[in-house]
């Protein structure tokens, strides 16, 4: 009688212990995926901001172009010219 009672105390942690686990590893996975639309929002919202200019005469320029394009230079080094100011 003994060994069916510690046998099923032993089954009931074993259930116990598997149930922790699983509601744990659930946890964790909504807490990651929290944490990713979270980090995702703020990289919208981030992009968004450095794509919108407001002018000084209140005109708004919105730049639609990809952050890594907007980024490049125009021009490359060996381009252009040097020019002498002259003050009129």
């Amino acid at each position: 009688m003994k060994f069916l009672l510690a046998l099923l105390l032993l089954l009931t942690l074993y259930i116990l212990f598997n149930i922790a686990s699983v509601v744990w590893k659930v946890r964790k996975g909504i807490r990651q995926f929290k944490d990713a639309v979270k980090e995702q929002s703020e990289r919208e919202a981030s992009a968004q901001r450095r794509r919108t200019t407001q002018t000084t005469d209140g005109v708004t320029i919105i730049d639609d172009r990809d952050p890594k394009e907007a980024n490049k230079k125009i021009f490359a080094q060996d381009e252009g010219e040097y020019v002498d100011f002259e003050e009129s």
